[in-house]
């Protein structure tokens, strides 16, 4: 399951966060992004309906690259 959750702890700025509990429910895993990023990856993601799993791939593929 993913959920996203939006807010903002003074003196922070505002975040979208992006949290993924596992399947077991022994968990969960999150990231914050600034809403300008949250908003980029929407656009993106919408551009490309059809050939999701093709950008989920390369993202994988491209942060392989620095691990």
């Amino acid at each position: 399951m993913v959920k996203v959750l939006v807010g903002q702890v003074e003196p922070y700025p505002p975040v979208v966060r992006i949290v993924r509990l596992y399947e077991d429910s022994r968990g969960q895993r999150t990231q914050d992004f600034a809403p300008e990023l949250a908003t980029e990856v929407a656009d993106i993601l919408e551009a490309l309906p059809g050939r999701t799993r093709e950008l989920i791939a390369a993202l994988r593929t491209s942060a392989e690259t620095f691990r």
